[in-house]
């Protein structure tokens, strides 16, 4: 999907994982996915989590509208098994008129590194990446900084 076209209509906001590695014996169950991403109010339809694991498209998840902010819906999934994680990942749109809407990262796809443990960052619709890695001990106040720093770069609400 690298080859899809961007659009400003839909955009990837931020992602909290802990991918730990598939060692037998493993004690923690912390394993989790969770992502967010924006839509602009004006387009009606459903956003998608589309990837694909080591080479095979095969995660095409249905993410849930949880507030609008401005002119933006936000949307959020939680994958809570490593076995459904995706280490390469579009934000994708379906209007409901059949068009579909993409954030591809510039044609580049976003990558997730398997079993590195923790990965937390976010990022606006521009150029700015924001690495929060940090400041993962509360992963609610990261995603909220997150947030806040995108709302700083794109005069959006904060939310809360």
């Amino acid at each position: 999907l690298a080859t899809q076209k961007s659009t400003g209509q839909v955009c990837f906001i931020a992602l909290d994982c802990y991918w730990g590695a598939p060692i037998s014996g493993r004690t923690d169950s912390g394993d989790c996915f969770k992502i967010w991403a924006t839509a602009k109010s004006n387009i009606t339809g459903k956003m998608f989590l589309q990837g694909g694991r080591f080479g095979r498209w095969d995660v095409n998840r249905e993410m849930q509208k949880i507030d609008k902010v401005g002119e933006y819906d936000l949307y959020y999934l939680e994958l809570g098994s490593m076995y459904d994680f995706p280490n390469e990942f579009v934000i994708r749109f379906d209007e409901k008129s059949g068009n579909s809407y993409y954030d591809n990262n510039n044609y580049r796809n976003y990558l997730v590194t398997p079993y590195a443990y923790r990965s937390v960052s976010a990022i606006d619709n521009g150029e700015v990446v924001f690495d929060l890695k940090e400041i993962h001990t509360t992963q609610l106040y990261a995603v909220k900084k997150a947030i806040t720093a995108v709302k700083s770069s794109k005069k959006m609400s904060v939310v809360s």
